[in-house]
């Protein structure tokens, strides 16, 4: 179908067919994702020569008052189009409640969390159940600032227990790929019992996706999974997709890139369109109001943040994937 589709398309000479129209016009199901089944969807108005009026104004993608060819030519230039560059963030191992101070909020998330309301940026936590299994214990004033968080546009994706299996955690929880998806389900299980709405996107637990073994697991149960990398990118489809990269602002005190390389690495990804994660562990990043080179701590983080969404507009990493998802599929 797509095949005959873009034939169709490359032998239209339409201007009104060769434009790119917005990615919230090509969704024509309403699905989160612009790929076949949105051309299938327009497909079958045209074969049914429907009349319902919501149904037909959805599936005219370019606002001509009808429904035909054109429409599917302009689903199929979104998708073949080179996709615009995209930032994400993503802050892995979420421990906000420090357990020494009786499960008092750790300052150093009531910071990143007032830091990104007063800038209009939202971020994804990496974050598991509140206790294995999911339903055995949970303090009701960590959820509800958790589900306040959620609220205010905060995001929270799944990132499993990393003792259940995932990698060899230590020498009493060494690696098992048979145990991996029962820590999977607790966590789906967990994040549905409490009310956290999250995309079907998996953090990889520790250097897990390393392991050959637990990928049938994963491209079983998640959409897509973010693996923890240090220096890199995801430039189009090159990357699995079960084993999408970060660029970490670890890199810092790694001795991979200083502060002022960071950025122009950052730059460079964004000129090329590609989709940065961005990467941090605020639960072990270092508190100080004086920005360095080299340092892993808040003042860079701060900074290199605001820089990243002065070049590109940080967004939800759900959102992100359902806008780019389509280039696997090509």
């Amino acid at each position: 179908m797509l095949s005959l589709a873009m034939s169709c398309y490359a032998q239209s000479t339409s201007d009104t067919s060769s434009k790119l129209y917005s990615f919230i016009a090509c969704d024509v199901n309403n699905d989160k994702s612009v790929d076949i089944a949105d051309i299938n969807t327009i497909v079958s108005v045209i074969l049914k020569n429907a009349t319902d009026s919501t149904f037909v104004q959805q599936s005219d993608v370019n606002d001509d008052g009808s429904v035909d060819i054109a429409d599917i030519n302009s689903v199929i230039a979104f998708i073949l189009t080179p996709p615009r560059a995209a930032i994400s963030w993503v802050d892995d191992d979420f421990n906000a409640f420090d357990w020494s101070k009786d499960g008092a909020l750790r300052p150093v998330y009531q910071e990143l969390h007032d830091f990104c309301l007063e800038h209009n940026v939202r971020l994804d936590f990496a974050r598991g159940s509140f206790s294995t299994p999911y339903n055995a214990h949970v303090i009701q004033a960590h959820l509800d600032l958790c589900l306040q968080w959620q609220s205010e546009g905060f995001h929270y994706l799944y990132h499993p227990n990393h003792s259940m299996g995932w990698y060899d955690y230590d020498v009493e929880h060494p690696h098992d790929a048979s145990k991996i998806e029962e820590s999977a389900m607790d966590c789906f299980l967990g994040f549905e019992y409490y009310g956290f709405d999250a995309p079907k996107i998996l953090v990889w637990p520790g250097d897990s996706h390393k392991f050959e073994d637990n990928y049938p697991v994963v491209r079983r149960l998640y959409d897509c999974a973010i693996s923890a990398t240090y220096k890199e990118t995801n430039h189009r489809a090159e990357n699995d997709r079960h084993c999408l990269k970060r660029l970490s602002l670890e890199c810092l005190k790694m001795g991979y890139l200083t502060k002022t390389e960071f950025k122009q690495y950052l730059k460079e990804a964004v000129d090329r369109g590609d989709w940065i994660i961005l990467g941090t562990h605020f639960v072990s990043i270092t508190e100080s109001d004086v920005p360095d080179e080299t340092s892993y701590n808040t003042a860079n983080a701060y900074e290199i943040i605001q820089y990243a969404d002065s070049l590109c507009h940080i967004r939800p990493t759900g959102d992100v994937w359902a806008e780019r998802k389509h280039m696997w599929g090509l």
